[in-house]
């Protein structure tokens, strides 16, 4: 069977459409194809053949014109692929999935977040953002409806693409396991890598210089020149190591291993389901991969998991002082970080790793390919 994963926006290399999905059907039964739009040279890596069509400009204007017509120019490649089945990562390539059903390919969508989240895009004007939202979800549900099959990443999201197409899964973005050296915990410095929007930097940086030094904050940051400038401002700020994002996950693992301590302090947001919460969040279960203890938004999900393995402390994002009881109770039981670490490993090896979800990936392929192959699922 000839599988290929096609993304708009993702690298090449990216941890979910790469490293987890492609990789995944690479076999003697199965060839893996990978088309993204970097403009690089084809290459095989880990046995995934990667191709790319040309690149563009990254952009307010573009942005608005990919999303309206850029799916037009995978046509050619992604039919010169010739795949048995398609999985297309981004909103923007729903059209694509509906052309290439049109050619009698088997096509699933990946639904990394919750695209109704159009509305809190701070790069759309507000006075855009509901007649775009409106438009997204009318081909959504157009396109979702005559496709084979649909994958998520958390319950929440399964629950409205069902209703759509009743072959919805939830594949979740666990890390893929592997052995860890026992983490060391020389200071109480905590790290964070994400994008400007995710949290409220003014209150967790506030909450940072309360303790005057004795905790240091390793951020790696996706943002603009103007949000950088705001945020390098606030108070707290000399207290960070900041590090421009993104980065390669590898140099991303070294600022884990410098760290204590794990922040996910998330907003609330309609890409969360607001208090329900995502398990699409990769960052906080890598760091419990390194053996991190995590200070997080008391998200329905990630609450439950806390408290099932007391592998961390859960806080309402907008409360300055709970932030500080979090931090201060790491600070004044230091033997707390590695009894949590511990306990957010073994939340990993037990249920939160992409081998399991690998499997249930396998045998969705199995029952949308309708063909008579040979995936062994690892059990």
């Amino acid at each position: 069977m000839r599988v290929c994963q096609i993304t708009s926006k993702h690298s090449r290399y990216d941890q979910r459409v790469f490293k987890k999905m492609a990789t995944s059907f690479v076999g003697e039964a199965n060839e893996s194809f990978l088309l993204c739009a970097d403009n690089k040279l084809q290459e095989i890596n880990e046995g995934v053949n990667i191709s790319s069509i040309r690149a563009v400009k990254e952009n307010s204007f573009n942005r608005f014109f990919i999303n309206a017509f850029g799916w037009k120019r995978f046509k050619k490649e992604s039919l010169k692929i010739n795949a048995d089945i398609y999985q297309l990562h981004d909103p923007d390539l729903l059209k694509l999935g509906a052309f290439l059903k049109r050619k009698g390919k088997k096509v699933i969508f990946d639904s990394h977040e919750n695209y109704e989240n159009v509305v809190e895009k701070a790069w759309i004007p507000k006075l855009l953002r509901k007649p775009i939202q409106k438009k997204y979800l009318k081909i959504e549900k157009k396109v979702l409806s005559t496709i084979d099959g649909v994958i998520t990443v958390t319950p929440f999201i399964k629950r409205r693409l069902e209703k759509i197409n009743s072959n919805t899964i939830v594949i979740a973005n666990y890390p893929i396991l592997k052995s860890e050296k026992t983490h060391l915990f020389s200071n109480f410095d905590f790290c964070f890598g994400g994008n400007y929007g995710s949290y409220n930097h003014k209150l967790f940086l506030e909450a940072i210089n309360s303790f005057q030094g004795k905790v240091k904050y390793n951020l790696v940051l996706n943002c603009s020149d103007k949000e950088l400038q705001e945020i390098s401002h606030t108070t707290g700020w000399n207290y960070v190591n900041f590090h421009r994002g993104p980065i390669p996950y590898n140099d991303l693992e070294k600022i884990y291993d410098k760290s204590a301590i794990g922040m996910v302090v998330l907003n609330y947001s309609i890409n969360y389901n607001f208090k329900e919460g995502s398990y699409g969040v990769i960052k906080i279960f890598e760091m419990m991969s390194k053996g991190m203890p995590i200070i997080c938004t008391d998200f329905d999900v990630w609450e439950s998991i806390i408290k099932k393995y007391k592998c961390g402390v859960c806080v309402n994002p907008n409360s300055k002082e709970e932030i500080i009881g979090a931090i201060k109770m790491f600070v004044d039981n230091p033997s707390l970080l590695q009894e949590y670490g511990t306990n957010a490993r073994r939340a990993i090896e037990d249920e939160f790793n992409w081998q399991m979800e690998k499997n249930k990936l396998l045998e969705f392929y199995k029952r949308i390919s309708y063909l008579n192959v040979n995936i062994e699922v690892v059990k």
